[in-house]
């Protein structure tokens, strides 16, 4: 990234911006080292740092911010719906002192806005959400408890002939489908729906999965299934309760 900036010029590059979890095509979760090595390069270089936060926000990888989960302070991150849990349309711009004391400092005016800019429900239904989250210690629970149970199922798809890999972060997981690692005979031995285990392989309960698991992005070989359930999944409590 050093070279790249190099080659550019420093003065020519704004901002680097990327999500703390790569999501939008498959699940890519980063090295532990990745993100304070990227400040440590914008900082040199004086290019801002961005952290999308539209899939990892407000509580899904266990923080209350993924770019907490990797050890990294952005200058601005972005939210979207986890703001509202999907309840009402809102998205914001947050800025960090970097960029706040600028603003402070500068007798110019940052002309910016649309139509519904701070729209009163959309505020109102943020902060309730929001409350929600914290009174319920839904972050707490999504790192102690849904995120470990997560990660302990979606291992049980590794008993599929043909699953790559399987990898997760707090309440972000996914499924890699990888179809060369089996003989085109061996999927006779599953029905229609692909996912009920033949004679050969362990059966998987995953009863529970479907309402929470899309289908991700891929080649004729390769594909990620997601899997993304809400900050209220009762994860293990669900399934002790299935058990009494």
């Amino acid at each position: 990234m050093g070279q790249k900036i190099q080659e550019l010029g420093p003065e020519n590059v704004a901002a680097f911006i990327a999500e703390p979890v790569q999501a939008s095509l498959g699940l890519i979760i980063p090295p532990s080292s990745y993100f304070p090595e990227i400040q440590r390069i914008c900082e040199r270089y004086d290019v801002l740092l961005i952290s999308d936060e539209v899939v990892t926000g407000l509580g899904k990888t266990g923080k209350m911010f993924g770019f907490q989960s990797f050890d990294f302070q952005p200058d601005l991150f972005t939210l979207a719906k986890g703001l509202s849990s999907g309840y009402f349309p809102i998205s914001c711009v947050a800025i960090g002192v970097k960029v706040g004391d600028l603003f402070r400092r500068t007798d110019r005016t940052f002309v910016h806005g649309f139509t519904n800019c701070g729209h009163p429900v959309g505020a109102a239904v943020a902060l309730e959400n929001i409350a929600v989250i914290e009174d319920e210690g839904l972050i707490e629970k999504v790192h102690d408890d849904t995120g470990p149970y997560l990660a302990g199922r979606l291992k049980e798809f590794l008993d599929f002939p043909f699953v790559g890999e399987v990898t997760s972060i707090g309440i972000i997981g996914a499924i890699e489908i990888d179809i060369t690692k089996v003989k085109p005979h061996e999927f006779a031995n599953y029905d229609a729906d692909g996912l009920k285990a033949s004679s050969f392989v362990p059966p998987v309960k995953w009863d529970t999965f479907p309402q929470w698991i899309q289908r991700g992005t891929g080649s004729n070989e390769k594909a990620t299934e997601r899997a993304r359930p809400s900050l209220a999944w009762q994860g293990s409590n669900a399934a002790r309760a299935e058990q009494k």
